[in-house]
């Protein structure tokens, strides 16, 4: 599963039309007096945190966590068809969904006296406004299949020129721009080539046109990790986390931090709106909890995310080199730019 798919304001205004009322996407798991809902990322995210921070947080507080699977466009609408009788204790989603619901009016302000472990933060984690905490940083770069190139005798990847090799001719993966990893990589591709985003990418379209003929597949439907174990790519783009989920499952298989930086994204972590006071004071803690140096260590080494914690390593030291898009921006060219991708990029393979 890709959570990343579809993150436009659009989608998730068109997912809550379809839901109706109290539709599929309106209704939550049936919860009980002793249950705490949460929305959010389904599996490996939901598997890493079982392994650690819910029985924690079960046991402590004697209640049961269900949890409501979905892409964070799907989990922004969620909210917002249940806004007038929210079923949902807390939720967590990527930072452009995050800015929509904030607008919406969906999430409570933080009382920042209940989360002190907010303290042992980098700053950059508490930048969300006073409705949301940045728990964890992904973004998008590279990965090599550690066995081949150890095998062939190639040096690992360092640079996105890399991807441009004859070398790796077919060899390459790479996303859709449907998919915020396609996205990103248009961004990196723009700017490696001297673009400025968002008034010229034109710099950027032309880079991509070329990297199409390196490309197996831009893909769109979750191809990556097969090809990957099938060894019929050997590298390729793709963000931290999902790297790390497969590598965790055996496959031979590496993130690198291009040279030239990375393109990133920001998840959230949020107390829904118009919860009783019991169900927000237990967000409160839950958000606590995440953010420990226990936590942020299981986040790193379960889930690939990078972690916000001062104490805590596994890639921080990227953060301040890592770029964010403006969101803003970017959402009102994002639909011009996807049909020039399809005449101009994926067209031309």
């Amino acid at each position: 599963m890709n959570r990343r798919f579809f993150s436009t304001f659009l989608l998730a205004a068109g997912l809550f039309a379809l839901s109706g009322p109290l539709g599929w996407l309106g209704s939550a798991p049936s919860a009980q007096a002793k249950d705490f809902v949460v929305a959010a990322w389904g599996d490996p995210y939901e598997a890493g945190w079982r392994k650690s921070l819910v029985p924690k947080f079960e046991k402590k507080h004697g209640v049961t966590v269900v949890w409501d699977q979905g892409f964070s466009s799907q989990t922004l609408a969620k909210l917002r068809a249940q806004k007038a009788n929210p079923q949902y204790d807390l939720a967590m989603m990527d930072d452009g969904p995050y800015y929509q619901g904030v607008a919406l009016g969906l999430f409570e302000k933080l009382d920042m006296s209940k989360i002190p472990n907010a303290k042992n933060l980098v700053p950059s984690a508490l930048e969300a406004g006073d409705t949301g905490v940045f728990f964890a940083y992904t973004g998008t770069g590279m990965y090599y299949n550690t066995k081949i190139f150890k095998e062939k005798g190639w040096d690992p990847p360092t640079s996105y020129l890399d991807l441009f090799e004859p070398t790796f001719a077919k060899r390459v993966t790479t996303h859709t721009i449907a998919n915020t990893n396609g996205l990103n990589i248009l961004l990196a591709m723009n700017e490696l080539a001297g673009g400025k985003t968002p008034e010229n990418m034109d710099p950027g379209f032309a880079k991509m046109k070329e990297l199409a003929t390196q490309v197996v597949t831009f893909d769109q439907f979750g191809e990556t990790p097969t090809l990957i174990q099938q060894e019929a790519v050997v590298m390729g783009t793709w963000n931290i986390d999902r790297v790390v989920n497969l590598k965790n499952t055996g496959v031979p298989i590496e993130f690198v931090f291009p040279k030239e930086g990375i393109w990133g994204w920001r998840e959230t972590i949020v107390v829904v709106k118009g919860r009783p006071k019991e169900n927000q004071d237990l967000a409160h803690d839950f958000i606590n909890m995440m953010l420990s140096q226990e936590e942020q260590e299981n986040n790193a080494k379960f889930i690939g995310f990078i972690p916000v914690h001062n104490e805590v390593g596994h890639g921080r030291e990227h953060i301040p080199n890592m770029k964010f898009p403006n969101w803003d921006k970017l959402q009102a060219h994002r639909p011009g730019w996807t049909e020039r991708w399809n005449k101009e990029v994926e067209r031309r393979r």
